[in-house]
């Protein structure tokens, strides 16, 4: 328009020789969590961990981040039926999304 040097600058155009970048890809590498000044390792959801799951513990699923609730919510946190971000949306009543 007449007024889009006022916004804009011009630094070049596209030209079409850049190709195309592949489909994005989840995020499969360590996740981390800095705990005040203590780096933690967040692992993924499992059911052969369930038995460690307590207040305050972070697990992800997917490219989510979730948080076991406390006392006496945590107990949920070991049963499968409430595995965080399930459509049953149960989940919530024993974890919360933290990231």
């Amino acid at each position: 328009t007449d007024n889009s040097a006022m916004g804009w600058s011009v630094i070049g155009s596209c030209d079409g020789t850049i190709a195309p970048t592949a489909a994005p890809i989840a995020f499969s590498g360590p996740c981390q969590w800095l705990n005040g000044t203590t780096t933690v390792d967040i692992d993924a959801w499992d059911t052969a961990d369930l038995a460690t799951y307590e207040k305050g513990t972070r697990v992800r699923k997917g490219g989510d981040v979730y948080k076991c609730k406390g006392y006496p919510f945590y107990l949920w946190c070991r049963n499968p039926a409430y595995e965080p971000g399930n459509a049953n949306g149960i989940w919530a009543d024993a974890w919360t999304a933290a990231g």
